[in-house]
């Protein structure tokens, strides 16, 4: 077997694993070998980051900043996205780092965004849709939809359609979607997307969320074949 292919199964168990493969323990596994001198420059490269205030999204939100990116961020709090913005250009030395409020839970706040994002840039090289709720009781959001899956899917998929025109003009262009181990764990019940029927289980919500996040990678991969675009997930 050669060491790709191990490589390949060690994947697969990790992630099956889900706690494996999600955790330090994945990661510790997998980091082996890897230098960021080995990534690219993107300069000249606009790149649009949801949920970006903390975690993975202002970690990726830093390292385009880093590699010369003109980053674009999204934040529900506009305190927060000017603070994290302020932070980001400090710590990388980058001024072009500006940010944009916008709740992906309210599909009028999700379109107005798209709108002005697409007035005011004329190329999106990389979309990545981090963004993420999971709550502990069942709640609507604005527009009386499932706030995890208003936020994890809806948001995201109506984003992305409206920015698609921008992305396909910047081809070859990135689409990111991140997802979750936890998808692992639940199936997608087509019959109650929204989790209207029995007990509510905001982990397992989270985690039907994400795999349907990955669905819909899939079905947008297959749309965007040929077109110079990619549709990756994380």
């Amino acid at each position: 077997m050669t060491t790709t292919a191990i490589a390949q199964v060690l994947d697969t168990i990790l992630d099956r694993t889900v706690v494996g493969g999600y955790s330090n323990v994945g990661y510790r596994a997998r980091s082996h070998g890897f230098d960021d001198s080995e990534l690219a420059r993107m300069d000249g490269k606009v790149v649009l980051v949801t949920g970006a205030t903390s975690g993975l999204g202002l970690a990726a939100a830093e390292g385009f900043a880093r590699l010369g990116a003109s980053v674009r961020l999204i934040a529900r709090n506009g305190t927060r996205g000017e603070r994290t913005s302020a932070e980001i250009r400090t710590r990388t030395g980058h001024d072009d780092v500006h940010f944009g409020v916008c709740d992906l839970a309210d599909m009028t706040a999700v379109a107005n965004f798209a709108t002005r994002f697409v007035a005011e840039n004329e190329r999106l090289d990389v979309l990545v849709n981090n963004a993420g709720a999971l709550v502990a009781k069942r709640t609507l959001s604005v527009d009386g939809i499932e706030l995890t899956f208003a936020t994890n899917v809806v948001g995201p998929f109506l984003l992305t359609n409206q920015l698609m025109a921008l992305i396909r003009h910047s081809a070859p262009a990135r689409i990111i979607n991140v997802s979750s181990g936890g998808m692992y764990t639940q199936r997608i019940d087509v019959e109650d997307l929204q989790t209207e029927q029995g007990a509510y289980d905001g982990a397992a919500v989270y985690a039907a969320t994400k795999r349907a996040e990955v669905i819909l990678t899939e079905l947008w991969a297959q749309r965007l074949h040929g077109t110079g675009d990619r549709k990756s997930v994380v």
